[in-house]
């Protein structure tokens, strides 16, 4: 990409960026962007409000997010690319109300050839506290550990579960472990 295609590039993500903070709290400002993407606002809601009846697990785990986000900085990183860019994963974020419990540039995208190093420099820098990671690939708890940093994994479905209720039982932050995979009972 030539340095202005960049400029271009950048100038879009920090608009989006700007669109994400005012949309992410504000349904009236989400259907706007909906109806500009061409996407019923009516039938997305009302088929997004079905799916929250028949399944407590979005409230259970936007209780755990809320309880995370009074005690720590929610950041969410995509790794496999599955969005496609950062831009994708937050609109995902927006459009099944996850957005709210996220700050914009704490949104992180990585292409399926980044390496553990990048990510970890990126995140470990900017955010020196202790870290849980919700992700389910052994790689990244083995450079985890081979690097020192101090985080906690959770790398099942049941150890979420789990994480989510004493969370929320316990309304406070969980203890850190030095790159060791926590233990949930």
């Amino acid at each position: 990409m030539s340095t202005e295609e960049l400029k271009k590039l950048r100038g879009k993500c920090f608009n989006f960026e700007s669109v994400f903070e005012r949309c992410k709290g504000d349904s009236t400002k989400l259907n706007d962007l909906l109806e500009l993407c061409d996407v019923d606002p009516g039938e997305f809601f009302e088929a997004l409000e079905q799916a929250e009846k028949d399944s407590d697990s979005n409230k259970f785990y936007k209780d755990c997010l809320n309880t995370l986000q009074n005690t720590c900085i929610n950041v969410a990183v995509s790794i496999t690319g599955s969005y496609g860019d950062v831009i994708g994963v937050m609109c995902k974020m927006m459009l099944f109300k996850f957005a709210g419990y996220f700050q914009a540039d704490n949104v992180f995208c990585f292409n399926t050839t980044f390496n553990f190093q990048n990510l970890f420099d990126k995140i470990s820098t900017k955010y020196k506290t202790s870290m849980t990671f919700i992700n389910p690939t052994e790689e990244l708890e083995q450079f985890a550990r081979a690097m020192d940093v101090k985080c906690n994994f959770i790398s099942s479905i049941e150890q979420l579960n789990n994480f989510c209720t004493k969370m929320t039982a316990t309304d406070s932050s969980p203890p850190t472990t030095s790159a060791k995979k926590r233990k949930l009972k």
